[in-house]
């Protein structure tokens, strides 16, 4: 057996095929012979497929192969290739793909300033570039625009940005029409943006002119992909894992991808298992299977940042680099490095210090690889889409980054019509909201830009509604504390009129002994003193009664903006004063028992078909926590009222009354009916950062939030758990 260590991992993950690696590039190549005939019929050919059918390496790796090879014979062998991505500008990536190309010197001062300007000179700009290109006489020249639907996202960023989009698809499209330089056009795009083409004058026709669409794999050349590098790069393959990896393909469109990462894992993990012979089950098991290989992988690198601040770094930035569509379809969104570190308030190191670990060789999450020096200009990106499909922390994200969006344009919206007197201030709930994603996500003037700008804008309109609302409350304030002082007046008043008849009545009847026919008349006024004494009293009674109703008043008020703590301060407050208030007691229960879990199911929440099991919530009602199981489907989902989405946490699927969120709303242990474990979860981050090892049928915290009662159902065993030592300090078998 040979030395497994000094062999070469022959599975390049995530990232594209090189033409370089044609020796590892198997199952493709009927489609390769495909694609070479129409690009011998046409100069512009689109090659469509759904993401993850292989359109980059199929091009980048078969069809350039083919080329460098002579199998174009009627062009001749001499290709000059350049190889660009649309996305953070086409003409600007189109002059660094020239110049990489090695068709101009990278030396020559202004060297894309000047390329920039003919580019964009007129539609003949790419003819008139590779004219003045430093290419031998007969050499054929061939853009492969890969990605190619980002050009879409770039046409409505902005008037600017559509009119670049039009002048740059009408240069492609004159290059390859005219005949004089023989200029050759592959575009590459996901078959889900084929519709946008409509948008630009003369592309719809020239792609059904040329257009390959990827055909779906065979098993037989699955069979190919799997087993191909494994006997080039010197390893053997146990028939029944080959069996396992063509059966776990399933039907999903990004398996391409997603296998030749999870091959690449599995390859790793043989090379370290010493005595193995064969990559076998036993690997393939060890990297998570097809299913959670790539979310595994991605969390790994993501546990070895140990400072929060590299943590938030991370997250800020593949929020950034991806987006959801507003057809809810998810699209890369290249960045320059020196956006990334605006956006994220970092410094470009600190940037660096988070890319740097997924682009490594083995790993080529993000790109460019490894092998590229990371400048202040350099365009980051994920190396595939499938990433946001696959890696659970980023779906996360990437919904989270959409929500955020949302609300910031709304915002955006707002304030323009406030500045054209259009519209008013935010008032609660809209103001709560706003507050809460500023303080949650923090955003910026960087960050903004990626939504259309109007940041100055925003914050202005937030703060004068922040001012407008302090301004309420203080004149609110200010009439509870008149009403107060008028109505201790009132009670004053009462008082000292019930003190003078006393004194009146206690003169009268000294002067009822002496004459005792006045008696008459000082009982009449001993009379009135009493009845000014009630009086009295009734309106210090009065006073407590209207405070009481204020509060109610405002309970009320709160409840109607789903303001449940507080709704539930006002009313408590109102029922000290009046105790047998029925209206009141009524409102507190249904404000507990069904604006929020448990009891009540939010229309808006969707379990994806499983059942409701059991719910916590957070005092406040701000988070509540939910779990499902049931028609295959089992998850425990983390809500915010403020905000439409959910996080998704990896577990099993826990049991009734199995969830409970500690006293400082930090944690959240999560039982499971079904295993012999429980996890407890980081409720900000939705990570699981400790397992208790018992069955929890019964989960609660202690009221300090240091211990955990497990109650083990079955077994019949309870278990009290220390959370400071990660320890069971008591079992008591019932």
């Amino acid at each position: 057996m040979p030395n497994k260590q000094a062999l070469q991992n022959p599975f390049p993950g995530l990232r594209p095929f090189q033409s370089d690696e044609e020796h590892l590039f198997f199952g493709r190549e009927n489609q390769t012979l495909e694609l070479l005939q129409i690009l011998r019929d046409n100069r512009f050919v689109g090659v469509i497929g759904t993401s993850g059918s292989g359109k980059s390496s199929l091009v980048r790796c078969g069809l350039l192969s083919e080329l460098y090879g002579g199998s174009f014979l009627d062009a001749g062998t001499d290709w000059e290739v350049a190889v660009m991505n649309p996305g953070g500008g086409p003409f600007n990536q189109l002059s660094k793909a020239l110049v990489n190309a090695d068709i101009y010197d990278s030396e020559e001062d202004d060297i894309h300033l000047k390329l920039n300007a003919t580019l964009r000179r007129s539609r003949l700009g790419l003819v008139e570039t590779i004219r003045q290109a430093d290419m031998p006489e007969g050499t054929n020249f061939l853009l492969v625009v890969d990605q190619f639907e980002e050009i879409f996202r770039y046409s409505e960023a902005g008037e600017e940005e559509g009119e670049a989009a039009d002048d740059f698809i009408a240069m492609l499209l004159e290059a390859a029409k005219q005949t004089n330089v023989p200029i050759y056009v592959i575009i590459t795009m996901r078959s889900d943006y084929i519709g946008d083409c409509s948008k630009f004058e003369g592309l719809p026709e020239e792609i059904n002119e040329g257009e390959y669409l990827i055909p779906r794999l065979t098993r037989e050349e699955y069979k190919s992909v799997i087993e191909g590098p494994i006997k080039v790069g010197g390893g053997k393959l146990a028939p029944r894992l080959l069996q396992r990896l063509l059966n776990d393909i399933g039907t999903e469109a990004d398996q391409l991808p997603c296998l030749q990462h999870a091959l690449m894992r599995t390859w790793d993990a043989w090379v370290d298992r010493e005595d193995a012979e064969e990559l076998d089950l036993e690997d393939y098991r060890a990297i998570g299977g097809m299913s959670k290989a790539l979310s595994i992988h991605a969390d790994e690198i993501f546990a070895t940042f140990k400072k929060e601040s590299t943590k938030d770094t991370a997250t800020k930035m593949f929020r950034a680099i991806t987006e959801k569509g507003d057809d809810n379809r998810g699209i890369r969104r290249p960045l320059r490095l020196q956006q990334l570190a605006d956006i994220t308030n970092k410094s470009i190191d600190d940037v660096k210090r988070v890319i740097e670990p997924y682009r490594q060789p083995g790993v080529t999450f993000i790109m460019p690889p490894s092998n590229r020096e990371l400048e202040a200009n350099t365009i980051v990106d994920i190396s595939h889409e499938s990433l946001m499909r696959v890696w659970q922390r980023l779906r996360n994200w990437v919904e989270e980054e959409a929500q955020s969006a949302r609300v910031y344009r709304r915002l955006v919206d707002t304030s323009s019509l406030w500045k054209k007197g259009e519209a008013g201030l935010y008032h609660d709930p809209d103001l709560q909201i706003a507050q809460s994603w500023r303080d949650q996500y923090e955003p910026n003037k960087a960050w903004a830009d990626l939504y259309g700008g109007g940041f100055e804008a925003a914050t202005e309109f937030l703060e004068a509604s922040e001012e407008e609302g302090r301004r309420e409350e203080r004149a609110k304030e200010l009439a509870r504390q008149k009403e107060l002082e008028q109505a201790q007046e009132l009670a004053d008043a009462r008082a000292r009129s019930a003190r003078n008849m006393k004194r009146f009545a206690a003169v009268v009847g000294v002067v009822a002994v002496i004459a005792l026919a006045a008696m008459g008349f000082a009982v009449k006024a001993q009379k009135a003193a009493e009845i000014a004494q009630q009086e009295a009293l009734d309106a210090k009674d009065n006073l407590r009664i209207n405070f009481a109703r204020s509060d109610d008043s405002l309970g009320h008020s709160f409840a109607k903006q789903q303001n449940s703590a507080q709704a539930a301060a006002y009313f408590a407050r109102s029922l000290v004063a009046e105790p047998d208030n029925p209206t009141a007691i009524d409102t507190v229960f249904n404000l507990f028992a069904y604006t929020s879990p448990p009891g009540h199911l939010s229309e808006k929440m969707d379990f994806d078909g499983a059942y409701y099991r059991t719910s916590a919530a957070t005092k406040d009602g701000k988070i509540v926590v939910t779990a499902a199981q049931g028609n295959g489907e089992e998850n425990v989902r983390i809500w915010s009222p403020l905000h439409s989405g959910f996080k998704d946490l990896n577990t099993e699927g826990p049991w009734y009354n199995s969830l409970d969120i500690s006293p400082d709303e930090t944690h959240l242990i999560v039982g499971y009916g079904n295993k012999d474990y429980s996890e407890i979860f980081n409720i900000k981050t939705g990570e699981a950062i400790a397992m208790i090892p018992y069955k929890g049928v019964l989960c609660r915290y202690s009221k300090d939030g240091k211990r955990i009662l497990i109650g083990r159902g079955v077994k019949k065993a309870v278990n009290i758990w220390d959370t400071e030592t990660n320890s069971s300090i008591l079992e008591y078998d019932t």
